[in-house]
């Protein structure tokens, strides 16, 4: 018998959309932090589509304010991240929640299998 070891780089096409909740309730902040729920939330939103963007994944984003839902379509390169962190960083969390409203927006807009990560306090 001979013995041979395989080589190769495994691509994937997986596809993630983070959705933030950026209802009232995630402007809380304690006194004692520097941040508030949103933008920890926000953070850990951008570090992740990082993650998947040096993984050659691809992410999208979205979150509601009370005035609008904002939507950034599932994407591989850094501009939809950047354009992603300059929309979070001018929101002020705001309004009501509506988790369940945002996944059927989120179900109905996804066109493929995607791995959706949801950031709130619930």
């Amino acid at each position: 018998d001979r013995y041979f070891v395989r080589r190769f780089e495994d691509e994937s096409n997986r596809h993630f959309h983070i959705l933030i909740d950026a209802s009232g309730s995630m402007a809380f902040n304690s006194g004692k932090a520097h941040w508030s729920k949103f933008d920890c939330a926000a953070t850990i939103a951008v570090a992740l589509a990082h993650i998947n963007q040096r993984n050659n994944d691809a992410t999208g984003f979205s979150f509601r304010t009370k005035e609008q839902l904002h939507w950034i379509d599932v994407s591989r390169t850094m501009e939809s991240i950047s354009r992603a962190m300059e929309l979070l960083q001018a929101t002020q969390p705001n309004g009501i929640s509506d988790i369940a409203g945002d996944l059927n927006d989120a179900d109905a807009r996804l066109s493929r299998r995607s791995i959706l990560i949801v950031l709130s306090d619930l």
